[in-house]
């Protein structure tokens, strides 16, 4: 495994999406969000009910699949200040998700969700790339000394 930089990258991606569902759980239970982030990606599959176990497969394949695009990107085009770049691509896919939840499934499957909502789903996607960026700088682009 040490050998297989994609996988590597996936299991990172998978991995940083532990501390940024622990947040967003913290947010849930104070009351500022409806749903976590395992339970909104649950979504992509189940289309009607939030489901933190489907959650659980789903969050950690999409976040394994986006560092593995990152990784070949940041092979090919450099891989400085990486925690600045992943937190970036982070911020991208979260305003994709949002996108895509609120033309489908806002107000029509899911009750219309709050503001402090999206700022703690915001503050979730930042804590993943500042997670996914840390990793890949201590497992993939760290400088052997010789």
């Amino acid at each position: 495994m040490k050998t297989d930089k994609n996988l590597i990258a996936a299991v990172i991606g998978a991995i940083a999406t532990i501390p940024s569902e622990i947040i967003s759980l913290i947010f849930v239970r104070l009351g500022y969000a409806r749903y976590s982030i395992y339970h909104l990606s649950s979504m992509l599959v189940t289309q009607k009910t939030p489901s933190f176990t489907m959650g659980i497969v789903v969050s950690p394949v999409v976040g394994g699949f986006i560092a593995i695009i990152l990784y070949q990107a940041f092979r090919k085009l450099g891989a400085q200040h990486l925690i600045i770049k992943c937190i970036g691509v982070a911020l991208l896919m979260f305003i994709a998700l949002e996108f895509i939840f609120s033309v489908f499934y806002d107000g029509k499957l899911i009750p219309s969700g709050r503001m402090s909502a999206d700022y703690s789903h915001l503050i979730s996607a930042i804590i993943y790339g500042i997670t996914e960026g840390l990793l890949f700088g201590r497992f993939l682009f760290y400088k052997k000394i010789e």
